[in-house]
């Protein structure tokens, strides 16, 4: 039965970093084997696909139904609440305001502010927010955002908030889009429900000198975008004049009772075209930036490329003794020929190899001096660069503390093949807990990379049983 692993959701970001935080502790050669066999399973696809399929099959889940990822809310229950809750604030704020009024008089201008400009700068907002992210920058937050509600409930694991925060500022972008949509449609079908039932007249009034001809103009330029397709959702001259309303006017003349009526099509229309058609293409354009950036940050967590790699090549096995891959087929590669060995300030020359089982076997020829010059730090990195080598072990001092400089030649190192720190302990006195500790999380720094700290064995240790610390 094949494993469904098209549908990707934040949580298996953290599945992902706990994994590659428990493989720290298994021994290189068992996640190379183990890695492989998955990818010779794996469907051909990118490397979202591959690196989620790798992670369904060692968290164990075969079964197709359960993806690990089913609802980017968490909580779907909670989030169609809100959503609801939302709806019903529309359609609250629509019904209280229509019927405010007891004699059926609805102010024009005051409902284009309340339930089409304020609506509309709103999205204009998070249209700019989208778009600044989009083009590489931080997307902005605000602590009143209704969404944070259910964002919090989705992604309530606190290393969301610390480690994801622009995917978690996305979130909050894709969730407000949510929130707009129901509250407008709310109000929409409160408006066209009471307005079904109830017989309303629609004016517009203003202490300042606004002229018929000013409001006119103002209405033409307002309804550009529908006019062409729903002249009837438009209004004349005749309409504007008839509509101009005063508290003090007693009577009013049937005809121009029906002609203050026909201002609820523009009112739809605007509501259409300002607040619900931007709010449907916001949230397209968030959820698809949101799943781009779900998926850069799922393919680019520290360790991940990594695991593409040792899902892409076939392991190695040790002295001269070749790979016998499932299905019959031998590389006839030796593990030899796929390291190289970096010696870095001195730590280990190539006759002290027979003395570690880690490197027993080496050719000399695959070893290279780093760390006392820039000169030898460059032709390492060339070959590394330019070698079949898939593999490089560092081999450095553990008594030595670790500087900025072997960060940086990690770091290049690790960009290119897989690449594993040896501590070379001082005899007779192994690695204490602390200093072992220090150069975990001094590889943990690694920007963007993955990299394992291991302790070099003496083959006195190892006929005798005594690893010693962080074997």
């Amino acid at each position: 039965m094949a494993m469904q692993t098209d549908r990707l959701g934040a949580e298996d970001l953290l599945l992902l970093a706990d994994r590659i935080e428990t493989d720290r502790d298994v021994p290189w050669r068992t996640l190379h084997q183990r890695d492989y066999a998955i990818g010779r399973q794996c469907p051909q696809g990118r490397d979202r696909e591959r690196l989620l399929y790798w992670l369904r099959a060692v968290q164990g889940n075969a079964d197709p139904g359960n993806t690990g990822s089913a609802s980017p809310l968490g909580d779907r229950t909670l989030g169609w609440l809100i959503l609801a809750l939302v709806a019903l604030a529309g359609i609250a704020a629509m019904t209280g305001f229509l019927l405010a009024n007891a004699h059926g008089i609805v102010n024009v201008l005051w409902f284009l502010t309340l339930f089409v400009l304020l609506p509309g700068l709103f999205c204009l907002f998070s249209g700019a927010a989208l778009l600044w992210s989009m083009f590489g920058g931080r997307p902005p937050g605000f602590s009143l955002n209704p969404a944070r509600l259910v964002v919090q409930k989705a992604m309530s694991d606190p290393r969301y908030w610390q480690d994801f925060g622009e995917l978690v500022r996305l979130a909050l972008l894709r969730y407000g889009q949510d929130m707009g949509i129901a509250f407008i449609l709310g109000a929409l079908l409160a408006y066209l429900v009471i307005l079904a039932g109830n017989d309303f007249s629609f004016v517009w009034s203003s202490t300042f000198e606004f002229s018929d001809a000013s409001v006119l103009a103002f209405a033409d330029g307002f309804s550009t975008p529908w006019a062409w397709l729903f002249p009837g959702a438009t209004v004349d001259a005749q309409v504007v004049a008839n509509s101009r309303y005063h508290p003090a006017m007693l009577e009013m003349s049937p005809e121009q009772l029906r002609s203050m009526r026909n201002w609820w099509r523009f009112l739809l229309a605007a509501m259409l075209c300002y607040v619900l058609f931007p709010r449907i293409l916001l949230w397209f354009l968030s959820r698809y930036q949101y799943r781009a950036r779900l998926s850069a940050a799922f393919t680019a967590y520290p360790g991940a490329d990594l695991i593409l790699r040792r899902m892409a090549t076939a392991p190695v096995v040790s002295q001269g003794l070749s790979t016998q891959e499932p299905g019959g087929q031998n590389p006839g590669m030796r593990e030899q020929d796929g390291v190289l060995v970096v010696s870095w300030s001195g730590a280990i020359v190539p006759e002290e190899f027979a003395d570690y089982p880690e490197v027993t076997g080496i050719p000399s020829g695959q070893v290279l001096p780093a760390g006392l010059s820039l000169a030898e730090d460059t032709q390492a990195l060339e070959r590394v660069r330019g070698g079949p080598e898939k593999l490089v072990m560092v081999v450095v001092k553990s008594w030595e503390p670790p500087m900025s400089d072997l960060a940086d030649f990690i770091e290049e190192v690790a960009a290119v093949a897989s690449c594993v720190v040896f501590l070379k302990p001082l005899p007779g006195k192994p690695l204490d807990e602390d200093a072992l500790a220090d150069w975990k999380r001094f590889a943990g720094k690694i920007r963007n990379r993955d990299v394992q700290v291991k302790l070099l064995t003496s083959m006195d240790e190892e006929s005798t049983g005594g690893r010693g610390v962080g074997s």
